[in-house]
């Protein structure tokens, strides 16, 4: 009877380490999921972080280049200030000279403009005949002078 005691209390234990058995074997099948699903969230991280590794490669470049054409419209600016300071040096190169010849582009212009407004009142008012003669003279003498004017330079 010794072992029919003994053979109860083995199958007892044989029972609780199959358990334990199943139990480990259950964690370890948990953590390989669990594993696997880490493994995978890695793997989409490592595949993100390349695709902003190039998308920054591919801003730096953009970034070269616009810096490259600010460049390039900084020099185009600078140029044009350089041709503008120019042709206004020329410019009162120019004007001085018609000052120093004795000629006022500003009374040329308004003498003009007088000529343009007395022609216009010819043209277009109805005067007495001895208004009408003041009107060409003066025309004429506008014109004369004008044409001096214009003739000296």
């Amino acid at each position: 009877m010794f072992m029919g005691e003994l053979l109860p209390e083995l199958e007892q234990k044989r029972e609780l380490l199959r358990n334990m058995v199943e139990e480990h074997i259950r964690k370890r099948d948990d953590a390989a999921d669990e594993s696997h699903y880490y493994a995978e969230e890695r793997d989409k991280l490592n595949q993100k972080v390349r695709e902003m590794r190039e998308e920054v490669k591919k801003k730096i470049a953009d970034k070269g280049q616009l810096i490259e054409k600010v460049q390039k419209m900084r020099d185009d600016k600078e140029s044009h200030y350089s041709n503008l300071a120019e042709t206004r040096k020329e410019y009162r190169k120019m004007r001085d000279s018609i000052k120093t010849q004795g000629i006022d582009p500003k009374d040329l212009r308004m003498k003009e403009r007088d000529l343009q407004k007395l022609e216009l009142r010819q043209q277009t008012t109805q005067l007495k005949k001895e208004e009408e003669q003041k009107v060409v003279r003066e025309i004429r003498r506008l014109t004369n002078e004008t044409k001096k004017t214009k003739g000296n330079s």
